[in-house]
């Protein structure tokens, strides 16, 4: 195999390992990255380098290593050249995607994450006959940021009056946020 098949090779199974490790993609096995890149290898030879590399995506991801500690990493870890090639480049590539995911994963709080809004006005009630005030209809929508899936919906109305309270606080919290807090 050409030096430049063996690194594609390698990087694809390091692209593999973070996909199972970080994007909880579960149908990256090692049976199937075996398969897929390696089917001469031993089953031994290959969880090897398997291991060897998962290790090296945690520890990257871990401490945020940039690429020079990256490069003195994998130098310390005796990985032959076209290992420390194929795990150096995917990593210059992938690490900004990963950290995005370890940063989104580690939220456990809510986030707002939608909003929709309607205008209502309401012509007739038992209570009254003719009403013209104009009410605004809220749905918030609340869930884990960078996840599609929406944990809560609050639903509310709100006159004009309590909107444009709403709004100026809104203003206050843009402005100290602008500020930088302070």
């Amino acid at each position: 195999m050409a030096a430049t098949e063996d690194t594609k090779m390698l990087g694809g199974l390091v692209s593999g390992l973070a996909k199972r490790n970080f994007f909880n993609d579960a149908t990256f096995t090692n049976e199937f990255l075996k398969e897929q890149l390696f089917p001469d290898a031993t089953d031994d030879d290959f969880n090897a380098l398997a291991n060897q590399f998962e290790k090296l995506l945690q520890r990257a991801a871990k401490e945020d290593m940039d690429i020079k500690h990256v490069e003195g990493a994998v130098g310390s870890a005796g990985l032959p050249a076209p290992h420390q090639e194929a795990f150096v480049k995917f990593w210059k590539s992938q690490k900004a995607k990963i950290h995005d995911r370890i940063l989104k994963q580690a939220s456990w709080s809510n986030a707002l994450v939608g909003l929709d809004w309607r205008i209502d006005v309401k012509s007739r009630s038992k209570a009254a006959e003719q009403l013209n005030d104009p009410t605004a209809i809220m749905e918030l929508k609340l869930g884990r940021a960078g996840v599609e899936e929406v944990a809560e919906v609050v639903r509310f109305e709100m006159s004009a009056d309590q909107l444009g309270k709403l709004l100026r606080e809104v203003e206050a919290i843009e402005a100290k946020l602008d500020s930088g807090g302070k």
